[in-house]
């Protein structure tokens, strides 16, 4: 249906006055740049001013487009028109574009594409944004009560489109480089704020009419639309299937991946039972090192206690030797103290005449001349220089012993 109404052209104006489409839009968007572009054919002349379309009465508008005359462009009212040596012929379609933005402040119209003319709008100037758009008249005759008498548009018009902006001259070249049949670019569709196909489901008042402007074969294009329609049809089946092949992959791949899911919540719990294992080992471990230290600390106290104890028995063995030792002194004593007051009363199984060796007064001591003379005083036989300069030790006794075999009890 889009199709089939951008290529309906209709009639409007006439001499009633009253045959115009009349309509407010959001013109909030175009308020600083726009281009709008039309297709115009002059059927009579015999309005004065032949206004195809006018926004709010002279804040934009196309007049005087009767045949033999030039046509004239307004912009923000009592500025002044922009004429262009353009002078159209009756029953011939041309294209009327204009240009326009705040920033560049200059108004550009063009005719078939060329460029007809230009004018420099005031600093600051917008359009306005809140007004009534009529297409056929200068006004709306109909709201007012009142035909404007000679405004008129009385042709016919096609393709009217406004976009939210400033169109380039080479975009403008090719909204009709192919004449009146050309197709809007696919790419200046979003800009377009106002749109042919739109105006032509609008209410009409008077003798508006569709025309067909001969662009396409309707039954053809019917066709081929219908065939494009099969197509997609098609195509839609096709990636329906596809789609619904992929939905029995998706569920299998859910199913995958609930498993592996499963599986690895398997693996989450083996790891939680063996984290708890080795947890409990390494407590185990940490207790048996416990145990161990203090086994350490044990043996190593035994070993204090035992080294303690050694030094305890060699005090006590070396306390022992002194006591033999003291023992052997005293028992020399008394016996040498016995001898005094009987002769040889202790020779049988008491004392000899070396005994008095172990004395204090020889038992470890150097032997010395001085003890040589002594013992000789006392045993005269006794053959002691070879001893001289020798330690009194139970060697040396056992040596004197074996020196001299006599063992008659002498006075010591």
């Amino acid at each position: 249906k889009q199709w089939y109404q951008r290529r309906v052209a209709i009639t409007a104006g006439g001499n009633d006055g009253y045959s115009i489409i009349s309509f407010q839009p959001d013109m909030a968007s175009l308020s600083e740049k726009f281009t709008f572009c039309l297709w115009i054919r002059t059927k009579t002349s015999e309005s004065a001013y032949q206004i195809p379309f006018a926004y709010e009465q002279d804040e934009l508008f196309i007049d005087s487009l009767k045949s033999g005359s030039k046509n004239r462009y307004r912009l923000f009212g009592s500025t002044g028109h922009v004429s262009s040596e353009h002078i159209p012929e009756m029953g011939t379609w041309y294209q009327y574009c204009g240009t326009w933005s705040l920033a560049s402040r200059t108004f550009r119209v063009y005719v078939n594409g060329t460029l007809a003319e230009t004018q420099t709008t005031a600093a600051g100037r917008k359009l306005k944004t809140r007004g009534t758009f009529v297409l056929g008249d200068y006004w709306d005759s109909v709201a007012r009560g009142e035909a404007t008498g000679n405004e008129d548009f009385g042709g016919e018009m096609y393709n009217l489109n406004l976009y939210s902006k400033e169109l380039t001259g080479t975009e403008i070249a090719a909204l009709s480089a192919d004449g009146l049949c050309t197709p809007l670019p696919d790419q200046l569709d979003e800009y377009r704020v106002i749109r042919w196909e739109e105006v032509l489901e609008l209410p009409r008042h008077g003798a508006v009419q569709d025309i067909q402007t001969g662009c396409g074969d309707f039954e053809t294009e019917l066709e081929k639309t219908q065939r494009l329609l099969q197509e997609a049809i098609s195509e839609k089946e096709e990636l329906q299937s596809t789609l619904r092949s992929t939905q029995v992959e998706l569920l299998e791949v859910k199913g995958q991946r609930d498993s592996a899911i499963e599986e690895l919540q398997e693996v989450k719990e083996t790891m939680l039972t063996n984290e708890n294992k080795l947890n409990t080992i390494k407590i185990e471990l940490r207790n048996l090192s416990l145990k161990l230290n203090d086994t350490k600390s044990i043996l190593e106290n035994s070993r204090i206690e035992l080294n303690l104890s050694k030094v305890v028995l060699e005090r006590s063995l070396l306390e022992l030797n002194e006591t033999k030792l003291e023992l052997r002194n005293t028992k020399l004593e008394l016996s040498m103290k016995t001898a005094l007051e009987g002769e040889c009363e202790l020779q049988k199984g008491h004392l000899t005449k070396w005994d008095a060796l172990y004395s204090c007064s020889f038992y470890n001591k150097v032997f010395t001349r001085k003890l040589q003379k002594q013992l000789r005083t006392t045993w005269g036989s006794l053959n002691t220089r070879i001893l001289i300069g020798r330690t009194i030790t139970d060697e040396v006794i056992a040596l004197i012993k074996n020196l001299e075999e006599d063992n008659t009890c002498v006075d010591v």
